[in-house]
């Protein structure tokens, strides 16, 4: 992983091994019932990469490394939902860092998927694992977490400004395969590259 961002930094480029496996698959399924969104602390070489991997169409808006706003700052992610006019409270977001995006974007009112790779720690604590709406360690397990999302959204358990956290972290801890959802609304594909 550190000879890869060593790479990525020294070229300016995302070599074709940057991609997961589950990436391309994944995304292309999901198109098809949301709108999807990057915000991720990648340079703009990024968009170079998911054009090449045939991955830049499926995107509705995208706010990188380097703009006026970056990640954790929440300007940066509502940049992204006021790109399409979404509101957080109709939004996902999935990344693999609890300090730059679950933290913000929860605060925010959205719903979050935390992706268990990358510069995720490779043994959270039950304390960082009861943080996100849901937990998964590849991104095949996204569609079925956003599902079960959107039903407990449909259950009564909807974000609106302020949340109730005892009421969400009663429960168990997710199952990796468990996810999150807002009907349409932008997900995070900062862990689409490995960065």
């Amino acid at each position: 992983m550190a000879l890869l961002h060593r790479h990525i930094v020294q070229h300016g480029e995302y070599p074709v091994e940057a991609l997961y496996p589950d990436v391309g698959p994944t995304l292309h399924a999901l198109v098809h019932q949301y709108r999807l969104g990057v915000v991720s602390l990648s340079p703009p070489q990024v968009c170079k990469a998911l054009r090449r991997d045939g991955l830049d169409r499926l995107f509705d808006a995208m706010v990188l490394g380097g703009e006026p706003f970056e990640k954790p700052d929440p300007r940066a992610f509502l940049a992204a939902l006021d790109q399409r006019g979404v509101l957080p409270a109709r939004a996902a977001y999935v990344g693999n860092r609890l300090h730059a995006g679950i933290r913000p974007t929860a605060r925010l009112g959205m719903r979050t998927v935390w992706m268990l790779r990358g510069e995720a720690p490779p043994a959270p604590t039950r304390s960082q694992l009861e943080e996100p709406d849901a937990v998964i360690t590849s991104l095949t397990g996204l569609p079925m977490a956003l599902a079960r999302l959107a039903n407990r959204h449909a259950g009564g358990d909807a974000r609106a400004g302020h949340v109730d956290r005892r009421r969400r972290h009663h429960r168990a801890v997710p199952h990796p395969a468990a996810a999150v959802h807002r009907e349409r609304g932008p997900a995070s594909a900062s862990a689409a590259h490995s960065t």
